[in-house]
């Protein structure tokens, strides 16, 4: 069992921001337009904000979050000029079509292993990654991760390539388009593997050098064995889930999870940390009460913020390491 070592302060109220302006991306009558959270939000080389999101089809006599998430749609972005204030519909580009459930299924009918591509650049702001599952993006055995990169800041996008699974049974990406950077370059993000059995995933660490391979690094969290108190069923936990990770100027490697006791409304952010690069980790501490799962942000006067949507009770936003951090983000967004 995981136990904080120092006293915390808790209570601490949803601090809003005032100076926010609130823009429409993207809204259509006949489409449920949602996650952004999982699927991308960048500022780029030139300073545009580019934005991806899920689009589905619908009628809204049915909102159902599972009957949405499994509904026929696309993953597209979204460009911004003007910092957020407005958008071009003529500068989106499809980036996953969400019918898509088998590797024959690809454009070219199979994975694109990107060999005649040159190099990744993870340090600049135009590398953009983007990842999913085949056949859906919470499968199990059996399932593949499909990830896509921009090398132009969202504008042009590499063909769809699946990731190795290096033995694991089931591997998908968590959606998320969050990676960070070691000084050394490598770039870390986390992965959902899957099992035979499991009641949840297990997220674990891939790493790349240029983009060429990615190769299995580490495990965040140990396995959860077998228990009574987690029955199954629908509403079975997944227990940790979307990891997204920070590189700290003292290259500390934090990773922030949703563990889920029940996924209507008991769920909560966690941080894990590596001393090693990614290699092996520690949990570190517990985020809020309750919350939505956190993106962390390497930040310039504290270690690192994790933020989350306000959820069931309260929205966090919390230091969650003590290096002072300079130069440019340690976590690509």
């Amino acid at each position: 069992m995981n136990h904080t070592q120092q006293l915390v302060p808790t209570g601490w109220p949803p601090r809003r921001d005032e100076t926010a302006e609130h823009h429409i991306v993207y809204r259509r009558d006949d489409e449920f337009a949602a996650w952004p959270y999982y699927c991308g939000l960048w500022l780029t080389a030139d300073g545009s904000v580019v934005a991806g999101f899920k689009r589905v089809p619908t009628d809204y006599r049915d909102i159902d979050h599972y009957n949405l998430v499994r509904k026929p749609g696309e993953i597209v972005v979204i460009r911004s000029d003007d910092g957020g204030r407005t958008w071009d519909d003529e500068s989106i580009v499809p980036v996953f079509d969400m019918s898509i459930t088998s590797e024959a299924e690809l454009p070219g009918g199979a994975s694109d292993e990107w060999t005649d591509l040159p190099p990744l650049d993870f340090t600049s702001r135009d590398t953009l990654v983007m990842g999913g599952g085949i056949p859906r993006l919470m499968s199990g055995d059996g399932s593949r991760a499909w990830v896509r990169a921009s090398a132009d800041g969202g504008r042009t996008w590499r063909p769809h390539r699946l990731l190795p699974n290096w033995d694991l049974p089931g591997v998908t990406m968590p959606g998320t388009s969050m990676y960070a950077v070691r000084p050394d370059g490598v770039m870390l993000f986390g992965v959902h593997a899957w099992a035979p059995g499991a009641q949840n995933p297990l997220p674990v660490v891939y790493a790349s050098e240029d983009g060429g391979q990615f190769r299995y690094l580490g495990q965040i969290v140990p396995e959860a064995p077998a228990s009574p108190f987690w029955p199954g069923g629908r509403f079975a936990s997944a227990q940790h889930i979307y990891p997204r990770l920070v590189v700290l100027a003292d290259g500390r490697v934090l990773a922030s999870v949703r563990y889920e006791r029940d996924p209507r409304g008991l769920f909560w952010v966690e941080i894990h940390e590596s001393l090693d690069g990614g290699r092996t980790w520690h949990w570190l501490s517990r985020v809020n009460d309750w919350g939505h799962p956190a993106t962390s942000s390497r930040c310039r006067t504290a270690g690192c913020c994790a933020s989350t949507a306000i959820g069931s009770r309260r929205a966090a936003a919390s230091d969650i390491g003590s290096a002072p951090t300079r130069g440019a983000p340690g976590g690509r967004r």
